[in-house]
């Protein structure tokens, strides 16, 4: 392929992509008002706080491991060793996701007081880190996708992961009026169902093997990126933490939104 088709097919890629992605925003905008007025402030501050833990979470677990991927599959031309380096990473980010999850999942009530201030809502982090587990452990089998460059069935998928969602959460939220518990159980049930098709769709052409080779090498390229990460992660929370502190949940949304203004 020369270097004009290849920058015209990376831009056809792109632009697909990109247009799935903004008409998920749209969707949410429009739903913003709907969902203020159910979930109200304290509901929103109580998701803003589940998003710090999940975000935490996903520091522990690292970002690097799908970019790892990307780098071992490109690296060798045998499809064999291709295949591997794709269900070795599915399979090492799903104990990674485990090992780090499962303290979070023991210790909900502990969790939940820290994130929240209230130790009885600990059902709501059981819930989040189900639907966690379930989206996290999906990234690499998405990831398999996007390497072939499927682009067009990616984003058919997303619309309709976008249409059943949004089903979802006005059915819990808006019908059942069940608010923040509606909110986490619509996450669970669309996470699961779509890690289950990925799963399903990358495992069946790549086959279940696991190779620890290789598995030490997407680790040993992933861990220098930590260091990044830990600073993003303190960036993007460190005022939400001190927000629910010191004002409590009910304002955290507005001075956040405030805050994000102001940068």
């Amino acid at each position: 392929m020369s270097s004009v088709s290849h920058i015209k097919n990376t831009f056809k890629h792109a632009l697909i992509y990109g247009s799935a992605g903004l008409l998920g925003k749209a969707v949410g905008f429009v739903m913003l008002p709907i969902y203020s007025h159910h979930l109200q402030a304290e509901g929103y501050g109580v998701i803003g706080m589940i998003d710090t833990v999940l975000s935490l979470m996903t520091l522990m677990i690292g970002y690097g491991i799908a970019g790892a991927m990307n780098r071992f599959y490109y690296e060798s031309d045998d499809p064999v060793r291709r295949r591997t380096v794709v269900s070795s990473t599915i399979i090492l980010m799903f104990f990674l996701v485990i090992i780090v999850t499962t303290p979070v999942l023991l210790f909900n009530k502990q969790v939940a007081w820290l994130a929240f201030g209230r130790s009885d809502w600990g059902h709501y982090i059981i819930l989040a880190v189900l639907a966690f587990i379930a989206s996290m452990t999906s990234k690499n089998a998405e990831n398999y996708i996007l390497i072939q460059q499927r682009s067009l069935f990616l984003s058919l998928i997303s619309l309709i992961r976008l249409v059943f969602s949004l089903s979802l959460n006005i059915y819990f939220i808006v019908y059942l009026q069940m608010g923040v518990l509606g909110y986490l159980y619509a996450s669970l049930i669309d996470a699961v169902l779509y890690s289950i098709f990925m799963h399903f769709f990358a495992l069946r052409a790549v086959g279940l093997v696991f190779d620890k080779g290789i598995a030490k090498e997407v680790l040993k390229f992933s861990m220098p990126m930590l260091p990044g990460y830990v600073a993003m992660f303190v960036r993007g929370n460190a005022d939400r933490v001190l927000l629910r502190t010191f004002l409590g949940l009910h304002r955290l949304v507005f001075l956040k939104s405030y805050l994000s203004l102001l940068h």
